[in-house]
């Protein structure tokens, strides 16, 4: 696992990225712990930015379980679905050639309140507010955000996302990626 550590305001955050497998495909584990070591409450959330570029393809269709769209879209709790998909070039090619795929729901992940995709521009610049783009999409991105949440001190909220579907191999000292 690779393990980062940031702190705002009192407020330990730890991303902890690991390879996995889940339901049998090579993934990463993205997870976040944010732990309040304040005397006071501090209101924390997560946004998760993701660049969908596939091997040359920086205009990578995305689908969800509720289908393929070329237009960003939005989905809000508890409309979130389960998984969403990167495709190199088509939604509509076999499952042979699947790329990437976000899972939102099961296993370690935990549903984010908020999951948008659509162009890179109109997301990259995000801090944490954001406006809907129902757009044609030329350079896809999605976003995940868990809301803020209001933390008391020496309280710890974790977050955590599957994304994967390349190849992953892990050797003692070293991880290798693709």
């Amino acid at each position: 696992s690779i393990y980062c550590y940031f702190e705002v305001s009192d407020v330990l955050i730890t991303q902890v990225t690991t390879p996995v497998y889940f339901g049998g495909n090579p993934m990463i584990l993205i997870e976040y712990y944010l732990e309040n070591r304040d005397d006071v409450s501090h209101s924390v959330g997560v946004l998760l930015f993701l660049d969908t570029m596939i091997d040359s393809s920086d205009n990578a269709p995305i689908a969800t379980e509720y289908g393929y769209s070329h237009i960003g879209q939005e989905y809000v709790y508890p409309e979130i679905p389960g998984y969403w998909q990167a495709f190199e070039h088509s939604p509509f090619q076999p499952d042979s050639l699947l790329i990437g795929e976000g899972i939102l729901m099961g296993g370690d992940a935990i549903c984010p309140d908020r999951f948008v995709y659509g162009d890179f521009g109109r997301y990259s610049g995000v801090f944490w507010d954001y406006t809907v783009y129902e757009e044609e999409y030329y350079d896809s991105s999605v976003l995940l955000r868990w809301d803020a949440a209001l933390l008391p001190p020496g309280e710890t909220r974790s977050v955590a996302t599957y994304y994967g579907l390349g190849s992953a191999e892990t050797v003692p000292g070293e991880i290798r990626l693709s």
